[in-house]
């Protein structure tokens, strides 16, 4: 023990030798001692020196950038806010916020023409402040400065390292709005109807979108324990709505957003998404020069009020006040939850979950219980996803290799595409590859065996597969049908007389004077516009039918001619026989 504590010190002291950013001023004693009791238990207890060295680094960075904030503003150091360029100009040389990504505006303009002027105007409020320095790539910089009017596009991942390597306290980055929630409402404009969008795991799915979308919202960084970006979010949402702004229904305006997995390698950070310019009369809005200004000075009021709640100190004035002092408890979880996202990355699953346990014991009935409860999520989540790993390794030794293929996409299926779990993803895959081309390969053997004695003929949906019948605007019910099954015409009369005689049965109870008794309610189903879910009997009678909102496109699950070309009725050439 005594010689893995002295390797370990040994390894602080050339860290702090070599590091060429700020350094703690004390010893690496006095770095032991400056720390929490939770922090040096797991320092003390980390016996792997790669893992002791970077997470010391992880420590150092944190104290550097968020501790003592006060005395180091009274040395004339900076507040760095990393302004991250907001999509910008690809190889090609087209917008990548433009018909690219179909991010275009209701006018066909992409998001940058509007995000923009937006970021010059934050960048002047922000640099005129003496405490706070601004900070971005080379080109993005010539075009805050108005040097410039065109910026290369960077990955996420690029981001976070530049802003690492400035030091910066917070990533804040500039964009406007075009979907709905989650998905995408299609074409240029932001319109009710029937869509094919993308599920947030990459799925297609049909959607109906009631209504038009409009309003801001601010997507907040779900991995920051320290609660700074929540509670920037939610300042920002009040500052907009005194100034009369709507906020979006997604979560009231202020959103706990996953997709921030992509800055899981940086703590604090923010997207703003300022209106949305699908939607005509807010695009209309976005160009006025006036609502521009009181987007970004809200923007700007925001962090210094956050500033001032959580970090106790006034930066709105000609010197830096100490307010109130918050004492370390955001800077402790700040490290608590990067030595756990350190771990997750490095798949260290029971080190991660006595990190993520720590903070639940001594934070979990505070003020940042909102702030952990994502990772208690990431331990559940990870734990789920092990036990179907763990069961599919039993029937890969079985040779079970179907079963066991099964068991490995549960898993996959429960980590999603969240990069926080890159390392338990491509764990689950590499051992679901060889497993499925087993199965596939016994598939095939099969195949084959039935080939030799019966011609192999083509397959179309079976009848008792449920069907997807969409419904759009203005749309009748026999061409909604036609659409879905593209039946021949004998074959849609009959199906149209079951449609429009298709009956909902349900069940409800009826109160009388003796007793309660249950009463069976039988109603006609009016096939409005919207989604629905069929089931047909042999005699093709509607036997159940569910409106849903959205539905996955999945072939294997559902039929439907116009969006799986799967359909049992679908009209087929008859093959020529010599």
């Amino acid at each position: 023990m005594k010689f893995h504590l002295l390797a370990f010190l040994l390894s602080v002291i050339t860290l702090i030798l070599s590091s060429e950013q700020h350094a703690f001023t004390g010893t690496p004693g006095e770095t032991l001692r400056n720390q929490s009791k939770a922090i040096i238990t797991i320092m003390k207890n980390e016996k792997k020196m790669e893992y002791a060295r970077e997470i010391t680094g992880l420590i150092e960075s944190i104290d550097t950038i968020y501790g003592n904030a006060y005395a180091r503003l009274q040395k004339g150091e900076k507040v760095i806010v990393f302004l991250d360029p907001a999509h910008g100009k690809m190889s090609n040389g087209e917008w990548q916020g433009g018909l690219a990504s179909l991010r275009q505006s209701c006018r066909e303009l992409p998001e940058e023409y509007y995000s923009i002027p937006l970021s010059r105007k934050l960048y002047r409020i922000l640099s005129a402040n003496p405490f706070i320095e601004v900070k971005s790539t080379d080109d993005y910089m010539e075009l805050l400065e108005g040097n410039s009017d065109e910026y290369r596009n960077i990955p996420f991942s690029t981001t976070v390292e530049l802003a690492n390597k400035a030091g910066a306290f917070i990533i804040l980055s500039q964009h406007l709005n075009n979907v709905s929630m989650i998905h995408k409402a299609g074409g240029t404009s932001n319109i009710p109807g029937i869509h094919v969008v993308k599920s947030r795991w990459g799925k297609s799915m049909l959607s109906y979108v009631r209504d038009v979308y409009t309003g801001f919202l601010t997507l907040y960084n779900k991995l920051d324990a320290s609660g700074f970006s929540r509670q920037y979010a939610v300042n920002l949402r009040s500052l907009h709505i005194e100034d009369n702004m709507k906020a979006n229904n997604w979560q009231r305006g202020a959103v706990a957003d996953d997709r921030f997995s992509y800055f899981a390698e940086f703590p604090v950070s923010i997207i703003y998404e300022s209106g949305f310019i699908s939607h005509p009369g807010e695009e209309e809005k976005l160009r006025d020069s006036i609502h521009q200004d009181t987007i970004v000075q809200n923007q700007y009021l925001a962090l210094l009020k956050t500033v001032k709640e959580v970090f106790g100190i006034d930066i709105s004035g000609a010197e830096a006040l100490l307010v109130n002092n918050c004492g370390p408890s955001s800077t402790e979880l700040l490290k608590l939850s990067r030595i756990a996202l350190y771990y997750i990355k490095n798949g260290e699953s029971e080190r991660a979950f006595s990190v993520i346990n720590k903070m639940s014991h001594i934070y979990g009935k505070s003020r940042f219980s909102k702030d952990i409860s994502y990772y208690k999520q990431i331990k559940t989540t990870i734990q789920r996803a092990d036990r179907e790993y763990s069961t599919a390794l039993k029937y890969t030794k079985k040779k079970w290799h179907k079963t066991a293929a099964r068991h490995y996409r549960k898993a996959l299926n429960i980590v999603g595409n969240a990069p926080v779990y890159s390392f338990y993803r491509d764990k689950y895959k590499s051992c679901l590859s060889p497993v499925r081309k087993t199965a596939a390969r016994q598939r095939e053997t099969v195949t084959e065996t039935q080939s030799r004695s019966t011609p192999l003929i083509t397959q179309k949906a079976s009848l008792n597969r449920k069907i997807i019948l969409a419904v759009g605007t203005g749309m009748s019910l026999e061409k909604a049908v036609t659409n879905a099954l593209d039946p021949d015409a004998e074959t849609l009369k009959k199906l149209l007389k079951s449609f429009q005689n298709a009956k909902k049965v349900s069940w409800v109870k009826k109160k009388t004077k003796k007793k309660t008794r249950w009463v069976k309610v039988v109603r006609n189903i009016n096939f409005k516009e919207g989604i629905y879910i069929v089931s047909l009997d042999k005699k093709l009678n509607v036997v159940k039918a569910d409106r849903v909102n959205s539905v996955s496109l999945d072939a294997d699950k559902y039929q439907n001619q116009q969006y799986l070309k799967n359909s049992h009725f679908a009209r087929r050439e008859k093959q020529r026989a010599l």
